[in-house]
C-alpha cells in the first residue's frame, strides 16, 4: 500500500490519496490533474516517459495527440519497477512541487 501527499512549494497540502501501486497512484494523479497526461503537448510524463522507452519516443515526436492516447502505457510500466515508476512520478513537479511517499 502507498500512502501519498503533494505539496505546493509552499508546504500546503494540495492532494492525498492511498493506493495499492505505483501504476494506480500515476493513473489516479493524471485524473485529478496533479500529473499531466502523457499525451498532452509539454507533459512532463511524457518528457520522462520519452527518456525512459524509445518506442515512446518514437511515437511522442511524431504522432498527434489523439492518436499518442491510444499507446499502452500500462504495458511500458509493468516492464518497469516500482521504485522507476515511483522516481517518474516524482520527477513531475508541477502542480506537486513536494511529494511525500510512505508504504503501508
Amino acid at each position: 500500500m502507498i500512502h501519498w501527499i503533494g505539496k505546493t512549494n509552499g508546504g500546503i497540502a494540495i492532494y492525498e490519496t492511498e493506493v495499492q501501486d505505483s501504476i494506480e497512484l500515476l493513473d489516479e494523479l493524471m485524473m485529478e490533474g496533479i500529473i499531466q497526461p502523457y499525451w498532452e503537448m509539454g507533459s512532463q510524463l511524457a518528457y520522462f516517459l520519452a527518456q525512459e522507452n524509445q518506442e515512446f519516443k518514437d511515437m511522442y515526436e511524431s504522432l498527434p495527440a489523439n492518436e499518442l492516447k491510444k499507446f499502452n502505457l500500462k504495458k511500458l510500466l509493468h516492464n518497469m519497477s516500482e521504485n522507476d515508476i515511483l522516481n517518474l512520478i516524482k520527477k513531475c513537479d508541477d502542480q506537486a512541487y513536494e511529494q511525500v511517499v510512505t508504504f503501508r
